[in-house]
């Protein structure tokens, strides 16, 4: 019988037809020492768009973390609200019904011994998303507690967040908050996000996840690397590069070499946006 793991796995995101095994890397492992939990905004943008808490068996298999044909689909497809809906009239995982009666049957549409007429038990395991304590304790030191706040920003709040990232669209993963908060005696004292870059390469369409953190001013306290495809993104002197900037002036960053113009972008509007995220969602 396989083991159920429950969480969302920090693994080699990709739709490239090679074996692709759960790697975690020293500093996923500080995180925590569990570590499963790769892009909160994915799970927290199906959960809000369909009204129920599912698991990280919806996007991956359970041996090896590789992703099912939901993950794969939903990651070609952009990996946004608008991938969501067109994923819906498809049988994704071909076991003979839509995926929009799968979802609305509460059966995995990611699993093809998952169906309306038998669901299976997939939702009975389902994890919390938990702050990354041991990290946000050496960036919020005077931090008294942590906890995790999931909601949906707002029209209002959508449209302060592409003024102060200085983008012109922002796509709806951003809409979708999950932010750490670090509590002080007086306050938040700041806040933390998982922030994923999709990159589409020759090895298939990858994801690069950071954790990122924010002081209730808007300004960027620490980047960490959790899961990257690139030996430069996670060294030092790169992320460094980041610390105590405003979103507005993140766009002025420069990439060392070797890094393709679309991914540096890429990084650079995301880095924008869930700073300006997090300032949004714990500011007063």
């Amino acid at each position: 019988m396989k083991k159920r793991l429950s969480g969302w796995a920090v693994g080699r995101l990709s739709v490239s037809r090679k074996p692709l095994f759960l790697l975690i890397c020293p500093i996923a492992y500080l995180l925590n020492r569990s570590f499963l939990c790769a892009v909160p905004p994915f799970k927290s943008m199906y959960e809000a768009k369909y009204g129920y808490k599912v698991n990280c068996v919806l996007c991956h298999l359970e041996d090896g973390w590789n992703l099912n044909h939901f993950g794969q689909t939903f990651l070609r497809q952009g990996a946004n609200g608008k991938a969501l809906s067109e994923m819906e009239g498809s049988d994704v995982d071909r076991d003979g019904f839509l995926t929009k009666d799968e979802i609305a049957a509460k059966s995995n549409p990611g699993d093809a011994t998952s169906a309306p007429d038998r669901a299976g038990k997939w939702l009975d395991n389902i994890a919390s998303i938990k702050p990354p304590v041991k990290v946000m304790s050496q960036v919020f030191p005077q931090a008294l507690s942590y906890s995790t706040l999931e909601r949906a920003l707002d029209d209002d709040e959508m449209n302060r967040l592409k003024r102060s990232a200085g983008v012109k669209t922002a796509d709806d993963v951003d809409r979708h908050a999950v932010v750490f908060l670090a509590r002080e005696a007086k306050g938040v004292a700041g806040g933390s996000c998982y922030v994923p870059v999709i990159e589409i390469g020759a090895k298939g369409t990858e994801v690069n996840v950071f954790l990122l953190s924010v002081n209730p001013n808007g300004k960027i306290l620490d980047v960490i690397a959790v899961h990257v495809h690139r030996n430069v993104l996670m060294k030092e002197e790169f992320l460094r590069k980041f610390r105590d900037l405003f979103p507005a002036d993140v766009a002025k960053v420069k990439f060392p070499k070797g890094i393709p113009g679309k991914l540096a972008e890429a990084i650079r509007a995301q880095f924008a946006k869930y700073a300006s995220q997090v300032d949004i969602v714990i500011g007063p």
